[in-house]
């Protein structure tokens, strides 16, 4: 019997330069689901902007938002716009701008350009995926191919003419900057990472565009533990390894995407099995897909909805105990 589900997690860490200096973390990550839809963004304030850290907070929670509300809208203007990503970079920007400035009105000597920051999304629904970046940071990708597991790069960082000049969804010709793209989604993807510039100038190579594949590890450390062990471990990864290389502000987020057989989750022990029931019965989906596997889902709350599935669901954990 195969179960599959929907594992996020994200984490920010203050740089060493900014405990030096006393500013706060300008790095803020969020993430929402809704109907189906599941969003992850990541936005890094400008080092320069004494208020960059609210910008970025307003940014991350407006995009998760907007794109988990209305992915399905946003994706049929995308395939529908002849510009591709510019009406809808217009949209976000518009949105993003608009809440900055509501901002700005209720606080004194705060201005929309000390809040700039960069960011970057990606947003999947079913097979579906819709992805930004504007400014550095990157966007990576975990695959299967012939040779195991792979994480690959989606969107390069963008910096505008030097490594610590980069654009903001602040400027004026943010939309020019802004890339996004949409698509089916293969396959062989299984999860995604975003990444702020700080752990990007460890893990990048610029020369090869590379990215250095121990971030598969990260993604494998998420299958074998639970999200508070995980959390930690991923902690403990920025605080006492990138930080050794990079002072910035260090963040990233994952959404990974598990499958695996009854007996995988009966062997990672009680604790384990008993998350799932608690996200079954806190009112995720349930779907039969084929006779031998189960989706649960819980950006959706359905809880009078496919009783059935979730009886045999449920009968499946309580046989594993």
């Amino acid at each position: 019997m195969i179960v599959k589900h929907f594992k996020q997690c994200s984490l920010e860490v203050i740089g060493t330069d900014h405990v030096q200096t006393g500013l706060p973390c300008q790095d803020k990550t969020a993430y929402a689901s809704y109907d189906g839809a599941r969003v992850i963004v990541l936005s890094d304030g400008a080092g320069s902007k004494k208020n960059s850290d609210l910008g970025a907070d307003i940014a991350t929670k407006t995009i998760a938002e907007l794109l988990s509300k209305n992915f399905d809208e946003y994706y049929l203007l995308l395939e529908n716009a002849p510009l591709k990503g510019s009406k809808l970079a217009k949209k976000l920007t518009h949105q993003v701008y608009q809440n900055l400035n509501k901002a700005a009105s209720e606080q004194e000597n705060l201005s929309i350009m000390e809040m700039s920051c960069t960011v970057l999304f990606v947003a999947t629904k079913e097979d579906k995926y819709i992805q930004g970046h504007i400014g550095d940071g990157l966007i990576g990708e975990l695959v299967t191919n012939e040779k195991g597991l792979e994480v690959r790069i989606r969107s390069y960082p963008e910096n505008n003419g030097a490594p610590n000049i980069t654009f903001f969804i602040t400027d004026s010709d943010a939309v020019d900057h802004f890339r996004i793209t949409s698509g089916t989604m293969p396959s062989n993807v299984k999860g995604f990472v975003l990444m702020s510039d700080g752990p990007e100038e460890v893990l990048y190579d610029p020369q090869k565009k590379t990215i250095n594949q121990y971030i598969q590890n990260l993604f494998g450390m998420y299958k074998v533990n639970s999200f508070d062990l995980y959390k930690k471990t991923l902690e403990r990864f920025l605080r006492e390894q990138i930080s050794q290389y990079s002072y910035d502000d260090l963040s990233m987020n994952f959404m990974y995407i598990e499958q695996e057989s009854m007996g995988y989750y009966k062997d990672k022990g009680k604790d384990y099995v008993e998350h799932l029931k608690s996200k079954v019965n806190n009112g995720a989906r349930v779907l039969q897909t084929s006779a031998y596997s189960f989706v649960i889902d819980d950006s959706f709350k359905e809880y009078d909805l496919n009783k059935e599935d979730k009886r045999k669901i449920m009968k499946l954990f309580n046989e594993y105990r």
